[in-house]
């Protein structure tokens, strides 16, 4: 036998495969645990609780101020007794201005009458009226030129009526309905105002001007 002239490759044997080390992992401390979910609770894509507390807070404070403006923007009690001031002028005045023109002698005794009352009472308010600060030679412009514009309504009726030759009903019905809102005026002032001179004057003053309502009334029926 000849030596064999081709050797076989030796065998490598194959390497031996270990396992992958693992890596340890890392210990994280609760406050840290606790920290990161603070951070993502305030990231960004929703509001978080102290914004929402604070948009309810101002959104409660605009609700009261609203309420506050809605209920305590009324006129004050000053302002209801200059309102009753003027219209005592403008009722003597519409009073006087008619007197002639009225046909029936008993409804022009009780216009006489009303006339000389509504002087009084308007003349009578300057005081209580100064007790609370205000000034009947300094009423507010505003206020001067409504009450014009209403006299000169309420006479243009009268004039109407004085074409028609129906200036006695005519003057009858709408003076009781004056009379009558002049006293719901007094009854508001009386609720609005801490004034006791003017509460005396308001509730004397109703008491005075009520039997002309009466006597108008009668009149009318």
């Amino acid at each position: 036998m000849y030596p064999d002239n081709n050797p076989q490759p030796q065998q490598v044997p194959p390497q031996q495969q270990f396992p992958q080390p693992v890596q340890p992992q890392p210990e994280y401390s609760v406050e840290y645990l606790n920290q990161l979910a603070g951070e993502t609770a305030s990231k960004p894509g929703g509001p978080s609780k102290i914004v929402m507390l604070i948009a309810g807070v101002v959104g409660l404070l605009a609700l009261v101020l609203f309420a506050f403006m809605v209920f305590a923007g009324g006129p004050s009690a000053a302002d209801k007794a200059s309102s009753i001031y003027v219209r005592l002028q403008t009722l003597q005045s519409l009073a006087n201005d008619n007197q002639k023109q009225l046909r029936n002698n008993d409804l022009r005794a009780i216009n006489s009458g009303l006339s000389l009352q509504l002087t009084n009472a308007a003349t009578a308010l300057e005081e209580p009226l100064a007790n609370i600060g205000v000034n009947t030679k300094k009423l507010p412009k505003s206020l001067q030129t409504k009450e014009a514009t209403y006299k000169s309504n309420v006479q243009s009726q009268f004039d109407d009526a004085k074409l028609n030759v129906r200036l006695d009903s005519t003057y009858t019905r709408e003076m009781t309905y004056q009379l009558e809102s002049l006293h719901a005026m007094l009854q508001s002032a009386y609720k609005a105002t801490g004034s006791k001179s003017l509460k005396d004057y308001l509730k004397t003053t109703d008491a005075q001007l009520a039997p002309f309502i009466d006597k108008l009334s009668s009149f009318k029926s």
